[in-house]
């Protein structure tokens, strides 16, 4: 399994993960670090899916908290939690974010990051 980046990019997971954390640093448009002093962060993670007007991607994390790192660099951090990294297949997540006064941001808000949850070598399996 390749290791995680910090750098915006596919992440791979084999299933039932619970390490390492998807780590990413979270910047606005023109690439400059998003100020995360005082605000919360989650993460939603859902299935692809190619006919988002026919079939929903269903999501397999919903508002996972996500550890914010030294708020002015925009670092966060979510770690899987038990039997969350589940079925196998390709996925798409992106960050929300609660400021102080209540105002919120996705992150990225114009696409989303690809992550990746393979088979269990030998077939599926139980944590």
């Amino acid at each position: 399994m390749p290791a995680q980046t910090a750098q915006v990019g596919q992440a791979f997971y084999q299933e039932f993960d619970t390490a390492p954390a998807l780590r990413r640093q979270l910047l606005d448009g023109t690439g400059t670090p998003l100020d995360l002093t005082g605000a919360s962060v989650t993460i939603d993670i859902a299935h692809t899916s190619y006919d988002y007007y026919y079939s929903p991607m269903r999501r397999i994390v919903e508002d996972g908290a996500c550890i914010v790192e030294g708020g002015t660099e925009g670092w966060v951090q979510w770690e899987p939690g038990v039997g969350e990294l589940s079925p196998p297949g390709n996925y798409r997540y992106r960050f929300t974010i609660t400021y102080g006064g209540g105002t919120q941001q996705t992150v990225p808000a114009n696409t989303s990051e690809a992550l990746t949850i393979t088979t269990r070598v030998g077939g599926p399996g139980g944590a």
